[in-house]
């Protein structure tokens, strides 16, 4: 089963950027939320978090999230392909 990743990010934001070329070297598939389009729903996702930092990541309905699931972005990449291959 293909597990969606959602990528909550911004423009400007160094991190984001890394995460979205780190991903697209390794040809993992994600849908972009550019926080600044969809405000209506990363608001959403902050209520039900509790947490605004970014990038905020979701593989299949699991949420990594910035300082508590991940502290590097390579972390990250590290626990996104734990979650698609497990």
């Amino acid at each position: 089963m293909i597990k969606r990743i959602l990528v909550y990010s911004m423009k400007n934001c160094g991190y984001c950027t890394t995460l979205k070329g780190k991903l697209k070297e390794l040809d993992i598939k994600y849908i972009d939320k550019d926080i600044d389009i969809y405000k209506d729903e990363y608001e959403k996702v902050l209520n039900e978090l509790g947490t605004d930092l970014i990038p905020l990541v979701s593989v299949g309905g699991t949420w990594l999230i910035p300082e508590k699931d991940f502290s590097t972005i390579d972390g990250c990449v590290e626990k996104i392909n734990d979650l698609i291959f497990n």
